[in-house]
């Protein structure tokens, strides 16, 4: 079974962790994030379609917004992973208790670069969403 959909707590959790917050300041500005709101709206509707009801590990490459979003919204288990984790977004995202790793997901000779390069679905996803990208796993999966 899938989360359930609340368009008025994501409305909320939105204004409050992007918007209006610290995160704003340093990476965007309120302006940019309310003009895209709708896409942020739209991929978190659809991660919420697609994951258990239960909580689950999420790792969000890149900025860190949808990572931020699932830890209040459904209580996940959130992390980010981008090439450069210093800095006042990052320790904004550790003080809203989102830990940040560094890592070359494009690092030649990775897994993951290979099955980068190599799915098509993939390489959608990325033009769909700018280059967002987030994985998750039961909290029951093996590591």
């Amino acid at each position: 079974m899938s989360r359930a959909w609340d368009p008025k707590k994501f409305d909320s959790i939105y204004a409050e962790f992007i918007q209006q917050s610290a995160f704003a300041v340093h990476y965007g500005s309120p302006n940019h994030y309310s003009r895209y709101r709708s896409r942020y709206k739209s991929l978190v509707k659809r991660f919420c379609s697609l994951a258990p009801a239960t909580p689950v590990d999420v790792l969000d490459i890149g900025g860190g917004q949808l990572a931020l979003l699932c830890k209040p919204l459904w209580a996940d288990n959130a992390c980010v992973a981008d090439l450069n984790i210093r800095g006042p977004l990052f320790d904004y995202l550790r003080s809203q208790k989102v830990p940040a790793v560094q890592w070359n997901l494009y690092k030649n000779g990775t897994a993951i670069h290979r099955a980068i390069l190599t799915s098509s679905s993939f390489q959608k996803l990325l033009s769909i969403y700018h280059c967002r990208v987030m994985w998750f796993r039961t909290t029951t999966e093996s590591a």
